[in-house]
């Protein structure tokens, strides 16, 4: 071997060693190399929902996005900067709103219900009553024990009729309430609300949440704002959890999911 290609083996070492180096850095500052420590922040008390609750739907939410990377990205440290709130506004005191119109809505049908078989049931008695007046009538008159059991027939219909026209009344009264509180939950849900934000600036890092439904909402929308946290954009399929819109209750990721998760964490 020549001195001159001794040194060309030593500036190859020398080369590959540098380009190891970079290529642990990189690997050591891209998202994903090392799990995301996440915490719970403030938390109003309107949401219903404790901190052990939500520390569990975040673990929950927070898995989905683990077992699809193949290890843990998401941690949960109660030390955590990052920390995730739940802030109470019109939004999730109109989605309450819409819980409560649904129940009102079904209890109003079961009203409906009940008075059509009352009203039913008046117009069959009240047939059956007019038919043994007529044939009576047809014989030349009734005997004193028939006028006895036709006028308690009678007063029977007159409180079926009254008690008939009460529950009209009421019913009539509560639909008139329920119609006033669809104008009032019309009137919010008529503009674009955001169910939550993921939010990096200079006073760092935060998950707030403002409008849920349920756990199965709740851990949705959740992950989605997990998925930001770690790197992800919006895509085009509304199955997918970093779809815009929490429109649907998937909490598997789509293909479209994965793509972007190995994008940003590789294989």
């Amino acid at each position: 071997m020549t001195r001159d290609a001794a040194r060309w083996t030593i500036l190859l070492v020398v080369i590959a060693a540098a380009s190891g180096g970079l290529y642990y850095q990189y690997q050591n500052t891209r998202p994903c190399a090392h799990p995301i420590p996440y915490a719970i922040g403030a938390v109003d008390s309107r949401f219903d929902i404790g901190r052990p609750a939500l520390i569990t739907n975040a673990k929950a939410a927070a898995a989905i996005w683990n077992k699809a990377a193949g290890k843990d990205i998401l941690i949960y440290d109660p030390k955590a900067a990052l920390k995730i709130n739940l802030i109470y506004d019109e939004r999730e005191a109109n989605a309450k709103l819409g819980s409560k119109i649904a129940l009102q809505q079904a209890d109003a049908d079961d009203a409906r219900a009940a008075l059509d078989a009352a009203q039913a049931r008046l117009v069959a008695e009240q047939a059956a009553y007019n038919q043994t007046v007529n044939a009576i009538n047809a014989r030349g008159g009734a005997t004193k024990s028939e006028v006895r059991e036709l006028a308690a027939q009678r007063a029977s219909l007159d409180t079926l009729a009254k008690s008939l026209s009460n529950a009209v009344d009421l019913y009539n009264a509560s639909v008139a309430a329920l119609n006033a509180e669809v104008e009032r939950y019309n009137q919010s849900t008529g503009r674009t609300f955001e169910q939550g934000e993921y939010v990096r600036d200079g006073a760092g890092e935060r998950i707030n949440i403002f409008e849920f439904v349920g756990t199965t909402q709740l851990k949705r929308v959740l992950a989605h704002e997990f998925g930001h946290a770690i790197g992800l954009g919006h895509n085009t399929d509304p199955r997918s959890i970093m779809f815009a819109k929490n429109e649907s209750g998937n909490l598997v990721p789509t293909q479209a999911d994965f793509t972007a998760l190995e994008a940003i964490c590789g294989t």
